[in-house]
């Protein structure tokens, strides 16, 4: 959430970088998701699930925008 552009424009001064509260939460998040997945796939032996690293494509995005593909004006 930290790096999103709108969480940037919004708090980070020009130019600026990443919200440190915002990553920093959404790291907590993060490894709470991880431990509940876990217990959950430990008692119910049918549960399966899958995660989404939406940090780091996200980022990669932002940084590398032409391996994405050409922006049309």
């Amino acid at each position: 959430m930290g790096c999103l552009p709108m969480s940037r424009a919004d708090t980070a001064p020009k130019g600026g970088g990443c919200i440190g509260v915002l990553l920093a939460m959404a790291g907590r998040h993060n490894r709470a998701l991880s431990v509940a997945l876990n217990k959950l796939e430990k008692e119910l032996p049918w549960f399966k699930y899958s995660i989404f690293d939406y940090y780091n494509s996200l980022a990669d995005r932002i940084n590398n925008p032409s391996k994405y593909g050409k922006f049309m004006t």
